[in-house]
């Protein structure tokens, strides 16, 4: 599954108020500049936020299943 999009219009869309030029949305990473531009330590903060909304899902799937399964 492809992770990253570069020179998003989304990204344009959502982060058109903010001095910030990439989001990470779920488990994907929206960015408003090309590939070559980007910092590998914006890259990386990102992949860390992405994995972390991937791990928080899968955990809180667990929860609710457990709950489910208890009441």
């Amino acid at each position: 599954m492809k992770r990253y999009f570069y020179e998003s219009k989304f990204a344009d869309f959502i982060l058109r108020l903010s001095y910030c030029t990439t989001i990470a949305i779920g488990p994907l990473v929206f960015s408003k500049k090309p590939e070559d531009r980007i910092l590998q330590a914006v890259r990386n903060h990102e992949t860390i936020h992405a994995i972390q909304w991937t791990e928080v899902t899968a955990i809180a799937c667990c929860l609710i299943f457990l709950l489910q399964i208890l009441f």
